[in-house]
C-alpha cells in the first residue's frame, strides 16, 4: 500500500499541499493569538493602595513572617482585580525574590520590568535584618485577555473548518496539476506500445499544454 501510494503523484501532490496549508493555517492564528491586544479592566493606581501600607507593616516584621504578608496580600489583590496584578519582591541587587520564602531568589529581576506597567518601588526593612528589599505591583502579563480567551474557544471549530478547507483545496489542486499529467502519461505508455493513433487534448497554454501537445 505505501509504495503504491509512493508511486502515485496525485497523492504526493495532494499530502504536500494539505500539509503546507494546515501548516500556515495554524501559524496564521498563532500570530494573531500573539498579537490580540492586552485589555485589563482596572487601572495599577487601583490597587496600589494595597501595598502602599505595606512596608510599614514589614517593618515591625521578623523577616521570617514576611511571606505572611506578602501572600496575603498577592492573594487579596488577584482576588480582587481578577488576576490582572502580581506582587512582587526584590532583594537590594534587584534579584526578586519568593513570596513564600524571600530567602528563595526566583528566575527574575527588577530592570525585566522595566517595560511594564508598575507602581513606584516601595522599599522594605524588616525588626531583624539590615538588608533593604524592595516591593512593587506590576501588571500581570500572563493573564489571559478576553481577545485570547475568545480565540482559544474558537480553536476546536476553527481546527475543524482549517482541515476541511485544507483537504477541499489540497484535493483540487491536486486533481489540477495531475489530471493532465496522467493523460500524458497514459499516451506516452500507448505511443510505447507503437500506437500513435492518440490525442491528448487537455486545453492549456502553460508547459503542461506544451507537453501534451508535443
Amino acid at each position: 500500500m505505501i509504495r503504491k501510494i509512493k508511486s502515485r503523484l496525485s497523492v504526493k501532490v495532494f499530502s504536500l499541499t494539505l500539509l503546507l496549508i494546515t501548516v500556515c493555517c495554524f501559524i496564521t492564528y498563532t500570530f494573531i493569538l500573539q498579537a490580540a491586544p492586552q485589555n485589563y479592566q482596572y487601572d495599577i493606581e487601583d490597587a496600589e493602595w494595597w501595598i502602599c501600607f505595606l512596608p510599614d507593616d514589614l517593618s515591625r516584621e521578623n523577616k521570617e513572617y514576611a511571606y505572611v504578608w506578602l501572600e496575603s496580600t498577592d492573594n487579596e489583590i488577584q482576588n480582587s482585580y481578577e488576576n490582572e496584578f502580581k506582587l512582587h519582591f526584590f532583594q537590594s541587587d534587584g534579584q526578586e525574590v519568593s513570596l513564600h520564602d524571600i530567602n528563595q531568589p526566583i528566575d527574575g529581576h527588577i530592570t525585566d520590568f522595566d517595560k511594564i506597567e508598575k507602581t513606584k518601588a516601595y522599599t522594605v526593612t524588616f525588626v531583624d535584618s539590615d538588608s533593604l528589599y524592595t516591593l512593587l505591583l506590576t501588571k500581570n502579563t500572563e493573564k489571559h485577555t478576553q481577545t485570547e480567551e475568545a480565540i482559544q474557544r474558537t480553536l476546536p471549530a476553527l481546527c475543524i473548518v482549517i482541515l476541511a478547507g485544507s483537504i477541499i483545496s489540497a484535493f483540487f489542486y491536486s486533481w489540477y496539476m495531475t489530471a493532465p499529467i496522467k493523460k500524458v502519461s497514459k499516451l506516452s505508455k500507448q505511443m510505447a506500445d507503437m500506437d500513435f493513433s492518440g490525442f491528448c487534448p487537455v486545453g492549456r497554454t502553460d508547459e503542461i499544454g506544451v507537453l501534451s501537445d508535443s
